[in-house]
């Protein structure tokens, strides 16, 4: 998408100021809603009716998951992060319950894993960010602070809102208001060790919104994806960069590689678990200047210490994909396969099981079949093959096709036999029997009889009411879902039936409003629309 269609003048990037420039920054944020009632009738139909309530929103990632409390996260979702909706959840990220887990004086042994992150408790020798603990409050009102984002006449109200909440320094803005390129959120590079002076910019996402949105700086150049710097660190390994790299160890504003990367937007390479866990751990006082409890100034060589090098080592477990992307839009791969019907299958490793075949799934318009393997050895590549398939030949290819005339003429076979055997190995064949036609409600038929086509009557149509009676034929023993659309496409009432009659007859109810509707009528063989109207 070109950046001007999301500049707010329409300006393309060769235009900005410079590649932090503040003009550039948006926020992004998404939800998720459903009906306000779900109606199953006895007789297996379920209907939706009501208004749309929201469920789910998507800002930062891992907001909900990683510092909202439980008993809040229901609340957190129904709300939109517009008019200070979201400063009723700023203490859970000034003292976020993840940070318990990374001191030693509250749960730091609970969770071994997160043993490597430990929140600075005295921070160039007084500043302690355990939650309660003052933070940077001690300096409020302080001249120190002129000049600073944290001065009051800039934002000290939000940053240091009183002595008991440490982390309105750093994960508040990073969540709810962008981080802006003010004194002190720079690099610590040519700070000369005041955490409070001037620094090398790296950073400028701010859009004050007091909201939780993912903030991007269109601005900022993309770091090339061969480019040996590329880090799925994201900002942390910007920050590394700038601190230690001879390339960028100097105050001016440069790019450094991985200035694009989260929290500033988000990458699909950045590894944001590990990202905010890193985070919550302190990593971000410590690319400013205020360093991990191991670095003594005037002592300590470096601050690049032992404590600042078990963070930056951290990682969440799994650092990258399992697969590739793809070239284009939406760049994403598409899900692994899970499901069969209603049962679950998962991956199976198990080589003490013994190697079998099954069908991952079953298209019954198109007759797109997919097989898959269970159990055997996962180091030996299998190969299927399935007489009534298109290429039904022994190929490693799991996506086939039922051939058309062995598919629609329901007379026939409805048993296909796959076979799969590991590459070479005859003695290692198995088989299965898939029936293709149950799944798809298709019987067979003496030779006279004919397939009656689905018909849809609506009863009284115009109406002035505000339900209407619909009746559906030729959808006799398969499954059958009645949606209805308003004229802008929004699905606003269903009604599945799990096994239709030879005629069906049901009431639907329509929007409040007057005007045109959409009923469509869903076998897994045919579909039918017809327009409704409401006076």
């Amino acid at each position: 998408m070109p950046v001007s269609t999301l500049q707010k003048s329409g300006k393309t990037v060769a235009q900005s100021a410079n590649i932090l420039d503040p003009d550039y920054v948006i926020g992004v944020w998404a939800s998720s809603s459903r009906r306000q009632l779900k109606t199953i009738y006895s007789a297996g139909d379920v209907g939706y009716d009501g208004g749309w309530v929201q469920v789910s929103r998507l800002g930062m990632p891992l907001t909900n998951e990683a510092v909202i409390p439980v008993g809040m996260k229901d609340r957190w979702n129904s709300f939109t992060p517009y008019n200070g909706n979201d400063l009723q959840f700023a203490k859970y990220f000034t003292n976020p319950e993840l940070a318990l887990y990374m001191d030693d004086s509250q749960f730091g042994s609970a969770i071994p894993g997160l043993s490597a992150l430990r929140i600075q408790s005295k921070s160039l020798g007084s500043f302690d960010f355990r939650n309660g603990k003052p933070g940077l409050f001690g300096l409020k009102g302080n001249s120190a602070l002129d000049g600073t984002a944290l001065a009051e006449a800039a934002f000290g109200g939000v940053l240091l809102p009183d002595n008991a909440s440490p982390r309105a320094v750093d994960l508040l803005p990073i969540f709810y208001t962008g981080v802006p390129n003010l004194k002190p959120y720079q690099l610590a590079t040519g700070k000369g060790g005041n955490p409070l002076a001037a620094g090398k910019p790296f950073i400028h996402n701010f859009l004050p919104t007091l909201g939780d949105m993912l903030r991007l700086n269109m601005a900022v150049p993309a770091t090339p994806r061969n480019d040996p710097k590329f880090s799925s660190l994201g900002l942390v390994g910007a920050a590394v960069l700038g601190l230690t790299d001879a390339a960028y160890t100097n105050p001016n504003l440069q790019f450094i590689p991985n200035m694009d990367g989260f929290p500033n937007g988000r990458r699909l390479e950045d590894d944001v678990t590990t990202i905010e866990l890193q985070a919550v751990g302190g990593v971000v006082l410590a690319a400013i200047g205020l360093w991990y409890d191991d670095f003594t100034p005037g002592v300590s060589p470096s601050p690049v210490t032992a404590s600042l090098g078990k963070v930056l080592s951290f990682n969440a477990g799994i650092t990258k994909n399992d697969t590739t992307l793809k070239a284009g839009f939406p760049f994403v791969q598409d899900p692994w396969r899970g499901f069969i019907g209603r049962g679950y299958v998962g991956p199976d490793q198990n080589t003490a099981k013994p190697l079998s075949v099954t069908v991952l799934s079953y298209n019954c318009s198109t007759g797109d079949i997919t097989f898959g393997r269970m159990g055997g050895d996962p180091n030996r590549t299998v190969e299927y093959q399935a007489a009534g398939v298109v290429n039904g030949t022994w190929g490693t290819t799991v996506n086939r096709q039922i051939e058309a005339p062995l598919r629609l003429d329901v007379n026939s076979r409805r048993l296909l036999t796959v076979m799969a055997r590991y590459v070479g190995d005859p003695a290692s064949m198995v088989s299965i029997d898939f029936d293709f036609r149950t799944p798809c409600g298709q019987a067979r038929m003496a030779a006279t009889e004919k397939v009656e086509p689905l018909m849809v009557r609506l009863l009284g149509n115009p109406t002035t009411s505000n339900e209407i009676t619909v009746e559906v034929t030729g959808a006799a023993g398969q499954s059958l879902r009645l949606g209805l659309s308003n004229s802008q496409g929004q699905l606003i009432g269903q009604q599945t039936i799990s096994e239709a009659g030879s005629l069906e007859r049901h009431v639907v109810r329509l929007g409040e409003l007057p005007g045109v509707y959409f009923l469509q009528a869903i076998t897994p063989t045919e579909r039918k629309t017809i327009k409704v109207v409401r006076h």
